[in-house]
């Protein structure tokens, strides 16, 4: 029977610290990456391209599809914007909606490549377990937020051993899906020019969240 002499070994997240450490000074990057999403009912996984510009220390801009069938834009510290291209539709959040609400949305798993330290990756994911496997540290986690941990059972980031780059992120989810985003390049400390964070909303209906 389990006792209390069974606990787990402390975990060593010296891996994660370095991680973050080297995301810490990134001032932008421009990241290309492979989206897979496998559901129990299909065979084959769903694989879309996708892209993600970022700019210290918070704004981004993310698309999925080529060509883009879903964007999300925020600049720090104001709305996020997320455009459904085929339905003519944005959705505009509040920021301080996207704040109270942020690792339910979704967008914890967006800025969860980018922590800028490791107090406020903690804040959102609970470490499990770091171990080696296959040129990677594998990391465990699950979302701290107990609402956002109801659709999402646990959060899996891969880092090369070597640079303690981010490679991939497993999301599995408590439907039996899986998600995996794999990190096809990363330009960092290149220039973003200022209209890469502004959405055009002529032609489309704009929902206030």
């Amino acid at each position: 029977s389990a006792t209390a002499l069974d606990a787990a070994p402390e975990v060593n997240i010296e891996p994660v610290k370095k991680w973050i450490e080297k995301q810490a000074t990134m001032k932008s990057a421009i990241v290309k990456f492979t989206q897979e999403r496998r559901l129990r009912t299909l065979k084959k996984p769903i694989v879309k391209e996708g892209k993600f510009w970022f700019r210290a220390p918070s704004t981004f801009r993310w698309e999925i599809g080529d060509p883009a069938e879903m964007i999300a834009v925020q600049q720090e510290k104001e709305d996020l914007f997320v455009v459904k291209v085929k339905d003519k539709e944005i959705d505009q959040y509040p920021y301080e909606k996207v704040v109270a609400e942020g690792s339910q949305n979704g967008l914890s798993f967006l800025e969860s490549g980018f922590p800028r330290d490791l107090a406020s990756f903690q804040k959102n994911f609970s470490i499990l377990s770091v171990k080696e496997n296959q040129g990677f540290h594998e990391v465990q986690t699950k979302l701290t937020d107990r609402r956002a941990s109801l659709g999402c059972r646990k959060i899996v980031f891969f880092l090369d051993l070597k640079s303690h780059e981010l490679r991939h992120v497993h999301l599995y989810f408590r439907d039996g899906s899986v998600m995996t985003n794999r990190f096809q390049s990363m330009q960092r400390d290149v220039p973003v020019p200022d209209s890469t964070f502004s959405v055009s909303t002529d032609g489309f209906t704009v929902n206030q969240k």
